[in-house]
């Protein structure tokens, strides 16, 4: 038996370093948290446990070519050849008919190796194909924070162990960040941190805060408002640090003074006391966190709600004391790995978030997908999948599991895990690199991304000599600055290694300055401050809230757990109002669709308030996502899964 170091691949806040036990035939025995590793020490989620029994459940293993209609599961198999000579003939009709703008890449974050993810690009670059701007998920936060910051980067969550207070503003990391609970917790018994939980559902992690407040969904900016005002009125601020550090704070005062605590208690819906308490623990004890989820920023005014909390530790003398997503702190060159930076001409890039419109109108003609299950994840569902169903979109999936979005696939290519091939691992969150090893051989007529890349260039005749550079000379170019070249032999090595990261104290604003009243917003036609705005009122009668559940990485991992559970909590009060019973059949809806869900009564949700784990299927293959429409924020172009308005049925 030996041990094999290894990286997780997928998109989670965790990023684990892995040992493989293996057998001498080559069989995986185990696979386990490093207990070398800092960040990872030793223990790792419910999905980690689970990947050798996925590796070999519900694959696919060879190329299929649809023999029925679509959505549906006829395939046929074929050989490889067949398949890229289907596909290839596919795509040169589409670019000589209609133009390389006809043709989607269609790509996320279901593997985050750079050699997965990033270089594979190149191909869809060097034809000049539309691509879509990866705003689902954590897009708008991003924006909102550089508009006063310059880039989005903050505290590394290692640190939170010598934190005094700890907020976690929507995020649950019990169930989605657990190494970033376990130093929490560990600040808690070392130093006597406080751990302060904002959200609107009592979440594991607000069942275990020291202090919980409870907002209405979507008023999050008019909290974070209200508590700089208090910060204001009763000087608990650094003045010498924003003197020092800051711009544009006499406007930020001035706005903030609007937020009464009359104003504040009936936006939020928390009396002012509660944050009278919370704003005194945050600006009492240094240093502090604000940890920032991406959830809450799924809304309407999610960018909005995002900047103004960021700007809280400004005001206590906290150089970037928030975390939110790292990936800008490290210096890399993705735009070369990717081909990018390679092209004259930069592809048209459309919203993700509206993507379902745009299918249903048929405005592509080719769709080329991986590392991503559109048919369960996007807004709109039942625009997309309309979309994806047309006669005159050729739809190709390059993907290791039968997903629902093989359902909509004209042909099916075999992908490989993150088990069967070697990458290189760059977290957003923590800032230790590391390389994905491969394990076992790839299983049937699995192809690595790049061979897939490749194949389909040579068929098509393409020249560009970087198309066909070795992925990993292409690696090093990417990481020349991100590390130095001992540290980067090492890496590619196997050894887990601390990236280089831009200094807390470093503010990429046009002031070079933290910009309480931001520029880069005046100059893009936002407001130049955080704004808060209510919601319109309307005919639906609760705010539906979803997010993830620890057995599942976004769609990933239903082969094993089963599918994602289609159940819907609700208050209480709610049920008894409407007659309604713990395990009842009901159906949510709205003028966009509707999904089927099992009922269950908890005081978890506040009244008015449903909640529901992200992305299911609905009893009656009625997805959650069917509910959101795809309506893009006005900052980032973000998604509003959390500002989705139902009524009910049963």
């Amino acid at each position: 038996m030996k041990e094999i170091s290894t990286f997780c691949a997928r998109d989670c806040y965790d990023s684990c370093s892995l040992v493989a036990n293996v057998d001498d035939s080559g069989q995986i025995l185990s696979l386990r948290g490093s207990p070398k590793h800092p960040f990872t020490r030793g223990f790792t989620c419910p999905r980690n446990r689970m990947d050798i029994k996925r590796l070999y459940t519900n694959r696919v293993l060879w190329p299929q070519v649809r023999s029925g209609a679509k959505p549906g599961k006829g395939f046929k198999e074929t050989t490889l050849d067949k398949a890229f000579d289907l596909l290839s003939h596919k795509l040169l009709q589409v670019l000589e008919k209609y133009g390389p703008e006809k043709v989607l890449l269609l790509d996320y974050a279901g593997n985050h190796g750079l050699l997965t993810s990033t270089f594979p690009r190149r191909l869809w670059n060097a034809l000049g194909a539309t691509r879509t701007d990866y705003t689902l998920c954590n897009t708008t936060g991003k924006v909102g924070i550089s508009l006063h910051y310059g880039l989005s980067y903050g505290l590394q969550p290692e640190d939170l162990v010598r934190r005094k207070v700890i907020i976690y503003w929507g995020l649950n990391p019990v169930d989605s960040f657990p190494h970033a609970w376990a130093f929490s917790l560990e600040a808690r018994k070392q130093n006597g941190a406080k751990i302060i939980v904002i959200d609107p559902r009592r979440t594991p992690t607000a069942k275990s805060a020291d202090l919980w407040l409870q907002p209405r969904p979507g008023s999050d900016t008019a909290l974070a408002l209200g508590i700089a005002r208090y910060l204001v009125e009763t000087n608990l601020l650094d003045l010498s640090f924003i003197a020092q550090w800051t711009q544009g704070f006499d406007h930020y005062k001035e706005k903030i003074m609007d937020w009464t605590p009359k104003r504040v208690e009936k936006a939020t819906g928390i009396p002012w006391t509660m944050v009278e308490n919370m704003a005194r623990m945050y600006a009492e004890c240094h240093p502090s966190a604000i940890m920032i989820g991406v959830g809450f920023q799924k809304t309407m005014n999610g960018g909005q709600s995002v900047r103004a909390v960021s700007l809280l530790p400004a005001l206590v003398g906290e150089h970037r004391g928030f975390f939110y997503a790292n990936s800008s702190g490290f210096y890399l060159d993705k735009a070369y790995l990717s081909g990018e930076a390679l092209v004259d001409e930069p592809p048209k890039v459309v919203s993700q978030v509206g993507l379902g419109e745009m299918l249903e109108r048929g405005e592509f003609k080719f769709i080329f997908i991986y590392c991503m299950n559109p048919a369960l994840t996007v807004p709109d569902q039942n625009a997309l999948r309309k979309g994806l169903s047309r006669d005159d979109v050729f739809v190709v999936l390059h993907e290791t599991h039968w997903t629902e979005t093989a359902q909509f696939a004209d042909l099916v290519l075999p992908a490989q895990t993150f088990l069967e091939k070697n990458d290189v691992i760059i977290p957003w969150t923590h800032w230790y690199a590391g390389k994905s090893v491969r394990i076992v051989p790839p299983m049937g007529q699995s192809r690595h991304e790049i061979q897939v890349m490749r194949e389909i260039a040579i068929r098509l005749g393409l020249k560009q000599q970087w198309l066909f550079q070795d992925p990993w000379d292409a690696v090093k170019m990417c990481l020349k600055d991100a590390m130095d070249k001992e540290d980067l032999d090492k890496l590619l090595g196997g050894k887990s290694v601390r990236l280089k990261y831009r200094p807390l104290e470093e503010y990429q604003t046009p002031s070079g300055r933290i910009e309480f009243y931001s520029t880069e917003a005046e100059k893009r036609g936002y407001s130049p401050m955080p704004d808060h705005h209510s919601a319109p009122p309307d005919q639906h009668h609760f705010t539906l809230l979803n997010s993830t559940i620890s057995r599942y990485s976004h769609t990933q991992f239903q082969e094993v757990f089963g599918p994602i559970p289609p159940k819907i909590k609700m208050n209480p009060e709610d049920a008894k109002r409407l007659g309604l019973s713990h395990g009842q059949t009901l159906t949510i809806y709205n003028d966009k669709g509707q999904s089927t869900m099992n009922l269950y009564i908890s005081k978890d949700v506040p009244p008015g308030v449903l909640w529901t784990p992200k992305q299911h299927a609905g009893l009656n293959n009625d997805p959650m996502n069917s509910l959101c429409p795809g309506t893009p924020q006005h900052i980032g172009g973000g998604s509003t899964y959390n500002s989705i308005r139902v009524n009910i049925k049963f």
